[in-house]
């Protein structure tokens, strides 16, 4: 009989309660160290393989090995757990080595069940059963589970589970899952793969902090802007880290090859001085990128030198582009978007060692630029304009000009600077040869429209404040976009501003460029066109001037300067006249005068020299006044004047002989083609170019007598002038007139019937026959009247001669009787 029969229900299922959690315990602690047994021996083989990479069949045979010794291992493990005595006298053992209480009672109680029904026991049933129930009632309250021992069992649970989670989540991830597949492929399959070694790949630009760069007109690297002390807008790079760069791509290359951190050591050219500047060098990486720029990506690789990498970008409207890059230089790589107008993903790859970058985003944003302008130009005081606003990129405006402008930007922004640009010559201090170079230099800083006061409002900045109503910026809506100052124009210059935004965007490197000519004040331009020239006339003449002067801005006085010299005298001092018969601030004035020598007392022998001076309002007085020529008046007698004009008259009888000649081959011409246009009908193309011939031929005819009726009107006048009353000579001159007008106004009908004939219908009616036959009959008569006018000034010549002749005589003889009294006096 077993001793499940006699132990009563009670200690029956303690024991066997206690006996399950026994051997599950050992069950389990058993498991754990097979798991970890295994474990270890893949881990050591995955370690190995990964880090040795020995030949398959060297790790194919210690994984082998290892594996064995696992399972060696594990056996031993398991066959202790197997064979584990865990009787009722075993169980109530250590049941008893818990319960110090029991005192054997419980041992006692299981041996003597076995003894309860047996005839052959030595021990009364009853005291058997008695001591079974007893016991029974000792152990009701005890709780057997504290004889089972889990303090091994959970810490290495625990590491399992930590290791499972780990594994779970490693496999989760493409670089263990791709190690751990390789090893069962290398270890398991016998395939002979490669594991990929890591390589780190690093995406961002070197820059210097707070400095943007750009080339310069002759592509030099040079500041464009900068936040920083050391370094201003406008120094020039020479050289970075001791090695010249002769442009602006040669120092962005080797600034991108210097390690992040380190220090770059900048010279710089400023003006004509030579300045070196040290900066940390910083790895800007891309985030954003204004619509329409160019994004330039640097890549370095650390670890193992790698011949290619894969670039792949995926763009807002879900285009993608996958570039592979080659080495710029050793370990670098650099890939530029163009014109970027969308916003893209992109990440860099290497499939020969499986190394990918994180996904970076990259956003396109606008710049802050300017939309709208305004120009309200107050001019100065010496140009007597008035004050205007205009909208338009290029000034030309006085200097002294104080310009306020109104800009709006696209977007708020948190600052605005206005930025003069210069063009001046400097001396290379090495080659010494002359270059042109941009300076630049800031203005006075722009402030926002809203946070002008509102005396400022009113007054200075009244007209850019209306400018703003005018166009409906001066809103809320408008708040922070808004920007207005002020500038005085001194020299000619381009101008831009420079913005920044609220998120921290510049304006681009294309700014709208604005530009402002500097006009100077030129002196006025005057003269005197009438007479012009050096003239001749008598002490009792009138001489009319025509004075003419223009200036920019208006001609604010005239004067009428003269300066009598009497040979052998000091001369007097100089006369002026001011000159008021015109509108002061006129920009041209054209006036007459009339110089009234009789005035002046003059003789004969003496001259006047005269000149004409223009005032403007000129800020620097030493260029307010111009001056003309200075003319000269030479006095002579009236007989010497009547002498100089017979001369002119005589002179025009050769002009009267020319234009009879010419007059003669016009002749010519229409005489020759009357005679050939008898029989025919119709005008050929020939004979159309003969007209055409015998039209110029004429109109030099009148051309002569046109200069030759000036002549006489000059003379005519000189004579008014000089009040010369010869009045035989006044009329010859009236009868010369009249009969040139005459001869000038007929040849103009000869050109002009030639004309019309050339341009009439080829055919030929008895109209146009007659008209031509009468063209020769009136160049006879023109003809005729140029000689009687010829023989007329040589007739009159002949006469003055004589006339003249007895003159000198007579004054030749006043001059004899005057010595000759004087002679008397002083003998007496």
């Amino acid at each position: 009989m077993s001793t499940a029969t006699l132990v009563p229900p009670p200690i029956r299922t303690k024991l066997s309660g206690a006996r399950r959690r026994l051997r599950l315990v050992d069950y389990a602690l058993c498991g754990a160290r097979i798991v970890l047994a295994l474990a270890t021996a893949s881990i050591t083989v995955l370690l190995l393989d990964y880090l040795l990479e020995p030949p398959l069949a060297v790790i194919r045979s210690f994984a082998l090995f290892t594996t064995m010794v696992a399972a060696a291992v594990s056996t031993v493990f398991a066959s202790r757990a197997l064979r584990r005595s865990l009787s009722d006298d075993d169980v109530a053992l250590l049941v008893e080595n818990e319960f110090p209480e029991l005192k054997n009672g419980l041992v006692s109680a299981v041996q003597l069940s076995r003894e309860a029904d047996r005839d052959d026991a030595y021990t009364s049933p009853l005291l058997i059963r008695s001591t079974i129930e007893r016991t029974a009632e000792q152990i009701q309250p005890l709780d057997f589970g504290r004889v089972v021992r889990t303090g091994p069992l959970v810490p290495l649970w625990i590491l399992i589970a930590a290791l499972g989670v780990m594994f779970g989540f490693g496999l989760t991830k493409d670089g263990p899952r791709t190690y751990a597949s390789i090893c069962f492929q290398r270890v398991v399959l016998g395939a002979d793969l490669a594991y990929p070694k890591l390589i780190a790949i690093e995406v961002g630009t070197n820059v210097i902090a707070g400095v943007r760069w750009s080339a310069a007109a002759d592509g030099r690297g040079i500041v464009d802007e900068s936040e920083l002390e050391e370094l201003q807008a406008g120094d020039i790079v020479l050289a970075l880290n001791g090695t010249g760069v002769d442009s602006y791509d040669t120092f962005t290359a080797n600034l991108a090859a210097l390690a992040p951190g380190s220090d770059a050591v900048l010279e710089l050219l400023r003006g004509a001085e030579k300045v070196t500047v040290t900066r940390p060098v910083a790895v800007q990486i891309p985030e954003a990128v204004a619509k329409g720029d160019n994004l330039r990506i640097d890549i370095r690789i650390r670890g193992r030198e790698a011949e290619r990498l894969v670039l792949k970008t995926l763009f807002e409207d879900e285009t993608e582009e996958r570039r592979e890059l080659s080495p710029l230089a050793p370990q670098r790589f650099r890939k530029s978007y163009e014109n970027v107008t969308q916003a893209f993903k992109f990440y860099v790859r290497s499939d020969a060692y499986d190394v990918q970058t994180p996904v970076y985003t990259v956003n396109v944003v606008q710049r802050p630029r300017i939309e709208l302008y305004d120009f309200a130009l107050s001019y100065p005081d010496y140009t007597g304009k008035r004050d205007e606003t205009i909208a338009q990129p290029d000034l030309r405006v006085p200097v002294g000009t104080q310009v306020h402008y109104l800009v709006v930007s696209n977007k708020p922004l948190t600052q605005a600077r206005l930025v003069f640009e210069y063009e001046h010559l400097v001396e290379d201090a090495e080659t010494k040869r002359t270059r042109r170079q941009i300076a630049r230099e800031s203005g006075p800083p722009p402030v926002r429209l809203d946070a002008l006061s509102a005396d400022e409002r009113a007054g200075e900045y009244a007209a850019v404040v209306a400018a703003a109503a005018a166009r409906g910026v001066d809103t809320d809506e408008y708040a922070g976009r808004v920007w207005v100052g002020a500038f005085r124009v001194d020299r000619s210059t381009k101008f831009r501003y420079t913005l920044r935004s609220e998120e921290g965007y510049r304006s681009g490197a294309k700014p709208v460029v604005f530009s402002v000519q500097a006009v100077q004040d030129r002196a006025p331009i005057v003269s005197i066109p009438v007479p012009g020239r050096r003239k001749q006339v008598t002490p009792q003449a009138k001489v009319e001037l025509k004075i003419t002067a223009r200036d920019d801005y208006g001609i604010e006085a005239l004067e009428l300067r003269f300066q009598p010299e009497i040979p052998g005298e000091t001369a007097p001092a100089e006369q002026r006249v001011e000159l008021t018969e015109f509108q002061v601030g006129a920009d041209s004035v054209e006036l007459g005068y009339t110089l009234n020598l009789a005035d002046l007392r003059m003789r004969p022998g003496e001259s006047l020299k005269y000149k004409a001076v223009a005032f403007d309002k000129n800020v620097i007085p030493e260029k307010r006044a111009s001056e003309s020529r200075t003319y000269e008046l030479v006095i002579v007698k009236r007989e010497d004047l009547e002498r100089i004009l017979q001369d002119r008259l005589t002179g025009l009888k050769d002009r009267l002989e020319s234009a009879e000649r010419d007059q003669q081959a016009a002749k010519e011409l229409s005489e020759a083609f009357v005679g050939d246009m008898g029989p025919k009908n119709v005008l050929s193309e020939e004979d159309k170019r003969r007209l055409q011939e015998m039209s110029y031929a004429q109109k030099r005819v009148t051309q002569g007598l046109t200069e030759i009726r000036k002549q006489l009107d000059e003379i005519a006048q000189e004579r008014d002038l000089n009040r010369l009353e010869d009045e035989d000579a006044k009329q010859l001159n009236r009868d010369l007139q009249q009969g040139v007008e005459e001869a000038e106004k007929e040849s103009r009908l000869v050109s002009q019937k030639t004309e019309e004939t050339r341009e009439a219908p080829p055919q030929i009616d008895e109209r146009m026959r007659n008209e031509m036959a009468r063209i020769p009959d009136k160049q006879q008569a023109i003809q005729d009247a140029l000689k009687n006018l010829s023989s007329r000034i040589d007739k009159w010549g002949d006469f003055t001669e004589v006339i003249q002749n007895w003159r000198d005589l007579r004054e030749q003889q006043d001059k004899i009787i005057e010595s000759t009294r004087e002679a008397a006096k002083e003998n007496r």
